[in-house]
C-alpha cells in the first residue's frame, strides 16, 4: 500500500513539473519594450480616465493598464488590454472619494511564437476618484446682472458651486452660490455693478458620506457689466383707417428685463407721460389704445435693469411721431441748377388728404384745388410751380418746379386741423452764368412793352367818336407813334439774340420758354401794326381799328 502510495506521488510530480515546464515554453516574457510615453490620469462623468500620449512610440505597441489599492508589487490588477491606435482607457468601476494607483505598460506578442514583449511600468500614477472637471458654457450681462450657464450631468453629480473673481488670479476667488440640483444649469450673479469685470468659474460635486466632493474648476469666463443700451430702430406707424390705430415697434435690447414707453403731444420737455411698463425685453410691439384720433403724438423708450435690488435705466431713444403727419421726402431744402432745371418735391401724408391741407408759397394761402392741375407763374418767384393730378396717389402731394431764374423760395404743406403738423421746403435756384442774358433779355422786354403803352397813349390823344374813323396815318401824333414802334420792334430783334445765347450756354426752361412765347406774339402783332401805321385811308387803317390792336398788345402782356 505504501509502495502505491510513493508511485502516484511521483506521477503527481511528474505531471506538474511537466505542466510548469510547459507554460513556460508556451508564454515567454520579455522586458525589453520602451516604456509608455507622457501618461496621464484624467476624471471624466463615467470614472477614471488613464491617457497617454499618440506619440510614434505608443502607436506601434498595444497597451497594458494596471491599478492597485496600495501601489506595492503583487498587490497590481490588470484592468484592460488596449489595442493599437487607441490612447486611452475610463475605468468605470473606480468608487468616487477612493485612491487608487493606475500603470500602463506596453506591449507586444510576437506572431506565431509565443514570446510576449512588454515594457516595464509607466510608473505609479496615483489618483482619487473625484468628479470631473466643471463645464462653463458661458457668461453673459441679462436684465439683473450676469448669468453663468453651464453643462448639467445630473446623472452623475448632486449640484454645483460657483465661485467669481475680480482678478482672475488664485487666492481671489469667492464662492458666490452652490446649486443643489444636477439639473439647474444657471444661475444670476446680481450683486454686480455696471462697468465691472468679474470672472467666473464651477465645480461639480457629489455628496459621498455627508461630504460635498468636488472636481477640479472649470477653466474661467469673463463677463463685464454694461450700462443698459438704448433701444433703437424706433417705429411708429399710424393706420388711420383702423380708428387712428398708433403702433410702436422698436428692436430688443438684450440684457435687460423690460421697456418703458413715454408719449407727449409736442415732443418738448415736461410734456413727456408714461404711458406703458413691460417686465419682459421679448416683446417689442406695442399698440397706444390711449391716443386720440387725428391728433400727433411724439414717442420714446426707454430700457432697463435690476442690480443689486435698483433699476437702472438707459437713455431716450431717438424721439419718433405717430398719429397724422407730412413729410416732404426731399428733406428740407432742394437745388435746381444748371444740371437740373427740374425738381419733384414730394409731400407724403399719413392719415390726412389733400382736401385738409393748405399750401403757402413764401407764407401766400392757397388750397389744394386752387393750385391742382394749375401752373402758377409767380411774377416776383424764380420758379414755376405746378402739380398733376395723376402724381397725386391720395397718400402724397406731388409739385413740380420749374426754374425761371436766380433766388429762393419756400414750400409749406400744413395741415389745416392741426398747424403743429406741417412740412415745408426751401427751392433754391443757384445763379448761372447764363442768367445774364435772361436778365437782359426780361430788361428788353419791359422796354419794350413800356414804348408799346407810350404808343398806345399818344394815338388816344384827341381819340374820340368824331376821330375814331380817320386815317390813322393823318393823326398829329404819327411820327412819334412809328418811332416808338420800330424802337419796340428793335427791342424784340434784341431779345431773340440775348435768347439765343442763352441757349447755347443752357437747356431752355421755363423762363426762356415764357419769353420766346411773348417775343414771337409781339413780332407778330408789332408787324400788323406797322402795317396799320402806313398806306391811304382803308378801314383797316382807322383810328379805332389800330387802338384797338395796341389794346390787343397791352392786354396780351396782362
Amino acid at each position: 500500500m505504501k509502495k502505491m502510495k510513493s508511485v502516484i506521488c511521483f506521477i503527481l510530480t511528474f505531471i506538474t513539473a511537466f505542466s510548469m515546464l510547459s507554460i513556460v515554453a508556451s508564454a515567454k516574457t520579455v522586458v525589453d519594450l520602451p516604456k509608455t510615453e507622457n501618461v496621464r490620469i484624467d476624471m471624466y462623468p463615467d470614472g477614471v480616465n488613464v491617457i497617454w500620449e499618440p506619440s510614434e512610440t505608443n502607436m506601434k505597441y498595444q497597451h497594458l493598464v494596471y491599478r492597485s489599492d496600495t501601489g506595492k508589487a503583487g498587490t497590481w490588477k490588470k484592468l484592460a488590454t488596449v489595442e493599437k491606435y487607441n490612447f486611452y482607457y475610463i475605468d468605470e468601476t473606480a468608487v468616487m472619494g477612493k485612491k487608487y494607483y493606475y500603470t500602463v505598460k506596453s506591449y507586444l506578442k510576437e506572431e506565431g511564437t509565443s514570446v510576449v514583449h512588454v515594457s516595464e511600468m509607466s510608473g505609479k500614477h496615483k489618483v482619487t476618484r473625484t468628479p470631473a472637471r466643471g463645464e462653463l458654457s458661458s457668461t453673459t450681462n441679462c436684465g439683473k446682472g450676469v448669468l453663468v450657464k453651464w453643462t448639467t450631468l445630473p446623472t452623475y453629480y448632486d449640484g454645483y458651486i460657483i465661485y467669481r473673481s475680480t482678478e482672475n488670479k488664485a487666492g481671489t476667488w469667492t464662492k458666490i452660490a452652490t446649486i443643489k440640483n444636477g439639473k439647474t444649469g444657471t444661475y444670476t450673479d446680481n450683486k454686480v455693478s455696471v462697468g465691472e469685470t468679474y470672472y467666473y468659474c464651477i465645480k461639480y460635486y457629489k455628496t459621498v458620506n455627508g461630504k460635498n466632493l468636488c472636481g477640479k474648476a472649470s477653466p474661467s469666463k469673463k463677463s463685464t457689466v454694461k450700462d443698459v443700451a438704448v433701444p433703437q430702430n424706433l417705429r411708429v406707424g399710424y393706420e388711420y383707417w383702423d380708428n387712428g390705430k398708433i403702433t410702436i415697434t422698436f428692436s430688443k435690447v438684450p440684457a435687460t428685463i423690460g421697456y418703458m414707453i413715454y408719449r407727449s403731444e409736442s415732443g418738448k420737455a415736461g410734456t413727456w407721460k408714461k404711458i406703458i411698463v413691460t417686465t419682459t425685453n421679448s416683446k417689442t410691439e406695442f399698440v397706444d389704445d390711449t391716443a386720440k384720433p387725428d391728433t400727433k403724438y411724439y414717442y420714446t423708450v426707454k430700457s432697463y435693469k435690476n442690480l443689486n435690488g435698483k433699476n437702472i435705466y438707459s437713455g431716450n431713444a431717438k424721439v419718433a411721431s405717430g398719429g397724422p403727419d407730412i413729410i416732404c421726402r426731399k428733406g428740407k431744402e432742394i437745388k435746381i441748377d444748371g444740371e437740373n432745371r427740374y425738381a419733384s418735391l414730394d409731400f407724403a401724408l399719413k392719415g390726412i388728404s389733400e382736401d385738409d391741407t393748405k399750401i403757402y408759397i413764401d407764407g401766400e394761402e392757397f388750397t389744394y384745388r386752387e393750385i391742382d392741375n394749375f401752373e402758377s407763374f409767380f411774377e416776383d418767384k424764380p420758379f414755376t410751380l405746378r402739380t398733376w393730378g395723376e402724381n397725386t396717389t391720395g397718400d402724397a402731394i406731388i409739385f413740380n418746379i420749374y426754374r425761371k431764374g436766380t433766388g429762393e423760395g419756400t414750400i409749406r404743406v400744413q395741415y389745416e386741423k392741426d398747424e403743429r403738423i406741417f412740412a415745408e421746403c426751401k427751392i433754391i435756384c443757384v445763379e448761372l452764368e447764363s442768367d445774364k442774358y435772361i436778365f437782359e433779355a426780361d430788361e428788353k422786354k419791359d422796354s419794350a412793352i413800356a414804348k408799346i403803352i407810350e404808343a398806345e397813349k399818344l394815338l388816344k390823344e384827341g381819340y374820340d367818336e368824331t376821330t375814331k374813323d380817320a386815317n390813322v396815318a393823318d393823326h398829329k401824333n404819327i411820327d412819334k407813334v412809328r418811332e416808338l414802334v420800330l424802337s419796340a420792334e428793335t427791342d424784340i430783334q434784341e431779345i431773340k439774340i440775348l435768347l439765343e445765347k442763352h441757349r447755347e450756354n443752357i437747356d431752355e426752361g421755363s423762363n426762356y420758354n415764357d419769353l420766346v412765347l411773348w417775343t414771337n406774339s409781339y413780332e407778330s402783332m408789332l408787324l400788323v401794326v406797322k402795317n396799320k401805321l402806313e398806306g391811304e385811308f382803308t378801314e383797316e387803317k382807322t383810328l379805332e381799328n389800330t387802338v384797338n390792336y395796341f389794346d390787343k398788345m397791352t392786354n396780351y402782356y396782362k
